[in-house]
């Protein structure tokens, strides 16, 4: 709707320091949105089919860590969320390596 409106302002108003763009103008950068938005689209749907395909993701694991971890509220004074639970619940279950300290990578 946003991008509806800016596109019908910026071919029918007149500013003083800016000239107006016709229609055609307005139609090719349209088209040229929506072409690549479809382009990125299908790469994004072929890197998930490939990710799948591949099990780069532990897909039962991830879902066990994010459903078992703690649903604490956020205090706003903690700048790394929970990331040390996190951590912890994710070493749990995954068989790989434990993951490296996070307070150590700041």
């Amino acid at each position: 709707l946003a991008g509806i409106i800016t596109t019908v302002l910026a071919t029918m108003v007149r500013v003083e320091e800016m000239r107006e763009i016709n229609a055609y103008t307005a139609t090719m950068v349209w088209i040229y949105s929506i072409v690549w938005f479809l382009i990125q689209d299908c790469v994004k749907v072929c890197a998930y089919a490939a990710i799948d395909c591949f099990s780069v993701v532990d897909r039962k694991g991830y879902l066990s860590v994010v459903q078992n971890k703690p649903k604490t509220p956020m205090d706003v004074n903690i700048t790394r969320a929970y990331s040390h639970s996190l951590k912890i619940a994710i070493s749990k279950v995954s068989s790989r390596k434990p993951l490296p300290n996070i307070s150590s990578l700041s």
